[in-house]
């Protein structure tokens, strides 16, 4: 789950692509971006996954969508949704 919000983190138009989900696919969630969450700290942990787990159905759409970019950012939607 931390390198989902890494890998979402790293690079606007992969950010995007999870934004456009949420709103088309999780319409009662207000965040649109995943938390890191620290390993130490089992609230923000708790509040991470609480938050990955709402916005479950917009992750998968948008893994799906990278999944078939062209480059490098495909293979690693690739890679991280199996």
């Amino acid at each position: 789950m931390y390198d989902l919000a890494v890998f979402y983190s790293d690079s606007n138009k992969i950010l995007l692509n999870l934004q456009q989900n949420t709103e088309q696919k999780c319409l009662e969630s207000s965040r649109t971006r995943l938390k890191k969450h620290c390993t130490t700290r089992w609230v923000e942990k708790q509040d991470a996954v609480l938050l990955f787990h709402e916005l479950y159905p917009a992750v998968v759409a948008s893994l799906d969508d990278i999944a078939v970019w062209p480059g490098d950012s495909g293979s690693k939607g690739g890679g991280v949704s199996e």
